[in-house]
């Protein structure tokens, strides 16, 4: 039986230098990695911040097409803490990843046109 992976990676930064920070790059390097996670059938990544700055969503939805257009089927998404809570408790942190990854691409396909 394959299973999902989900990653959940939690930072207190929460000003610019979030995205300064190895971390988001070095998150997506290491979901992305073929050899580990080769037998997952889904792979999904929750980043947790006290605040999500923009350069960080942008740069996790930016990973989302990147991964899309390479091949790989990633769900990510980025939580301040309270929205993590929230979606935890109700158990629906899956589908609610599915869906903010799905809203990325309607997004970016609308703006190509």
């Amino acid at each position: 039986m394959v299973l999902p992976v989900i990653k959940i990676v939690v930072a207190l930064i929460i000003i610019t230098q979030q995205m300064n920070n190895e971390t988001t790059s070095a998150v997506i390097r290491h979901l992305n990695s073929d050899e580990e996670f080769k037998e997952c059938s889904s792979k999904y990544l929750s980043f947790i911040a006290p605040v999500i700055h923009q350069d960080t969503k942008q740069f996790f939805d930016i990973s989302l097409i990147n991964n899309q257009v390479k091949g790989k089927m990633l769900n990510i998404k980025p939580y301040n803490i309270q929205e993590f809570v929230e979606v935890t408790n109700k158990k629906e942190n899956f589908s609610d990843m599915e869906k903010y990854t799905k809203k990325v691409f309607e997004i970016f396909k609308s703006r190509l046109n």
